[in-house]
């Protein structure tokens, strides 16, 4: 080869060699943009492992709290069920009212047949002390007319 060959070649080479050069600048730097894409992709990652995770302990902690939610509201309605059961065991109201009118009535009935016989019986009293005067008086004489009679 000649010396003028070989310097079309080496241009020709030296060409390449720019252009390739250019290229690995070009990828470089392409490369270097990508890793920092690449490190930003892994931060968001990262983050959306982190609030996946916390999303995967609020939905344990919600059905949990779920389940809290109904074991007392079960056992609440066992306590209601209960108390439903003494409430249909009392008297109603308006049973207990006609219980208290007719414990009135009879209170009222009861005193007035005391007071009536208390007022018999006064009058009773009354009437027999007057009575026992004159029949004390009977009585009185009668003794008096035996005295005589065993005197003589």
């Amino acid at each position: 080869m000649t010396d003028e060959v070989m310097v079309a070649k080496i241009t020709e080479h030296d060409r390449h060699l720019d252009a390739l050069s250019s290229a690995i600048e070009h990828l470089v730097a392409t490369a270097a943009t990508t890793n920092l894409k690449l490190d930003k992709m892994v931060d968001v990652l990262s983050a959306q492992n982190v609030i996946k995770e916390r999303l995967n302990n609020l939905e344990e902690n919600l059905k949990e709290s779920f389940e809290r939610v109904h074991s007392r509201r079960d056992s609440t309605n066992g306590r209601l069920g209960k108390v439903e059961d003494i409430i249909d065991s009392v008297p109603t109201p308006a049973t207990i009212r006609w219980g208290v009118g007719i414990l009135i009535a009879y209170t009222f009935v009861s005193g007035n047949y005391i007071v009536s016989h208390l007022h018999t019986l006064e009058s009773d009293t009354f009437a027999s002390k007057q009575t026992h005067s004159l029949h004390l008086a009977g009585v009185q004489e009668r003794l008096n007319k035996l005295e005589e009679s065993y005197e003589k």
